[in-house]
């Protein structure tokens, strides 16, 4: 088996093992090379076991392989031997392999990378075949073409993750192309890195933004979708509590049909229906530099809602009317010389909130496609370019 490059184990890949080995391989069976050498020099067994990862996750393998280790002890304690592998998302997004039972790393080496599936939010298995063709037209699983190709070129592992804005933001902290996902997945997500030009992290705007411990009341009956956000600012140089003028206009707001109002604040405040206040005074986000916070609550708000509107009551952590000009949110401060009244805004509020554009004409596109299977992705890039973007996108194979 071992002359004919099978595997010896589902985790164990010789032809990745003697790429990453190269002449210094002792042994022609690559199985007894790893076992009697490779596992101390660090090689890694196969692109989706990351030695010097799993050896500081499992708190030391002791005279074991890594991968032996991983195998008698690390699949019990359910660890993920790659920081790219998410075992609770995988779970999550893949229902049927939550029910079957089956062990989600295992599923994924074993079908789940061949499927397309996606091995934790930092990668995009579906995204990533479908802007590179030459994964897609030689079979290899996304993941593996990326970890043996596509990083060390600089291909982007998802829509949120840039990889060449990444490293050049933290170069000096040794991120190269090659690792830049991984040393985001270890490192930089604890840190707060941004990994794109427009995004905050994580790898979603709409979860960072989302998920921020907002104090939400229940909201109130028949409200309809809102058609943009409102995103009012009171942080002020300590912690307060919130001025007259402003909870009148929150308390005002409530009236109004369509707003989707946020409040960041440093102020005690009592909950108001279908507001959501953040409280950057909440112990869990005193660890963190207000303006760091602060802005990247802008960029997610910028990347979900660039109409959205920002309100200024006070910003002392960072020059807010800059920061929104620099990134290209509307802006008004509600504390200015002559500022308007809270009924003159919620007179405004009330009237864009009601606006609604005209329906646009509906827009089909047929593509015919006759063995020219890899410029597909260069025609669809030049379709979802334009300034209509289609309602729907027919491929005619063979047509």
């Amino acid at each position: 088996g071992a002359d004919r490059g099978y595997r010896p184990h589902l985790l164990f890949d010789p032809a990745w093992y003697k790429n990453a080995r190269g002449p210094r391989q002792r042994d022609q069976n690559p199985l007894i090379d790893y076992i009697n050498y490779g596992a101390r020099e660090g090689i890694d067994p196969s692109p989706y076991f990351a030695t010097a990862f799993y050896r500081k996750a499992a708190g030391g393998t002791g005279a074991m392989s890594p991968l032996g280790h991983f195998v008698a002890h690390g699949l019990r304690r359910d660890l993920a031997p790659t920081p790219l592998f998410d075992r609770a998302w995988y779970l999550k997004n893949n229902p049927d392999v939550r029910r079957a039972g089956f062990d989600p790393f295992l599923h994924f080496v074993a079908s789940g990378a061949k499927d397309g599936r996606s091995p934790g939010p930092l990668f995009d298995s579906a995204w990533y075949r479908m802007r590179n063709a030459d994964a897609r037209d030689e079979g290899m699983e996304p993941l593996h073409h990326y970890l043996a190709i596509g990083a060390r070129e600089g291909r982007d592992p998802s829509r949120f993750f840039d990889t060449d804005f990444y490293v050049a933001a933290y170069s000096g902290q040794g991120v190269a192309r090659e690792t830049a996902l991984a040393f985001y997945a270890e490192h930089g997500r604890d840190r707060w890195h941004s990994t794109h030009p427009v995004l905050p992290p994580p790898e979603s705007p709409s979860a960072y933004f989302e998920e921020l411990p907002w104090q939400r009341s229940m909201p109130v009956p028949g409200a309809i979708e809102a058609p943009f956000r409102l995103l009012i600012v009171d942080v002020g140089e300590a912690t307060g509590r919130i001025t007259a003028e402003l909870k009148q206009l929150l308390t005002m707001l409530v009236t109004l049909p369509g707003l989707d109002v946020y409040c960041v604040t440093n102020a005690a405040m009592e909950s108001i229906p279908r507001v959501a206040i953040l409280d950057l005074s909440r112990p869990d986000l005193t660890l963190f530099d207000r303006r760091v916070v602060l802005e990247r609550v802008l960029r997610a708000m910028r990347f979900l809602d660039p109409k959205g509107l920002v309100c200024e009551a006070a910003c002392a952590a960072l020059p807010l009317a800059r920061t929104c000009a620099d990134i290209g949110l509307p802006y008004h401060n509600l504390t200015e010389a002559r500022p308007l009244a809270a009924a003159d805004w919620a007179e405004l509020l009330a009237r864009r909130a009601a606006y609604r554009p005209s329906r646009q004409m509906t827009i089909s596109v047929i593509v015919p496609n006759y063995n020219h299977a890899r410029y597909l992705d260069e025609r669809l890039a030049s379709i979802l370019e334009q300034r209509l973007r289609p309602d729907e996108i027919i491929f005619l194979d063979d047509g």
